[in-house]
């Protein structure tokens, strides 16, 4: 957001809620930061991700095209069978082969 547009709506805003404008980028960092941090933390076991949505500006998610690369690439629930998400073979089916 470094457009002449983004700017000059950084300064509208800093002078609208009597903000310096070194404040007004640091809180439009915070919620990108936000909403990353949120979506990342899903469940990459299970490819459960929230969905953000930020009211007058937009839906944030995880696509359903990166969703099948990533399945595609680890395994249907991020893991190969018998395997955790770590890669470390499961004890208890390896028990259950002998």
């Amino acid at each position: 957001m470094n457009s002449q547009f983004s700017h000059n709506l950084k300064k509208k805003l800093a002078f609208k809620y009597g903000l310096s404008i070194d404040e007004v980028n640091t809180i439009v960092k915070s919620v990108f930061e936000l909403t990353s941090k949120t979506i990342s933390e899903g469940d990459k076991k299970t490819y459960t991700f929230k969905n953000v949505h930020i009211p007058n500006f937009g839906m944030f998610m995880v696509k359903d095209g990166r969703l099948e690369y990533f399945k595609n690439k680890y395994g249907y629930y991020g893991v190969n069978e018998g395997e955790d998400n770590k890669g470390n073979r499961d004890e208890s089916e390896e028990r259950d082969h002998e």
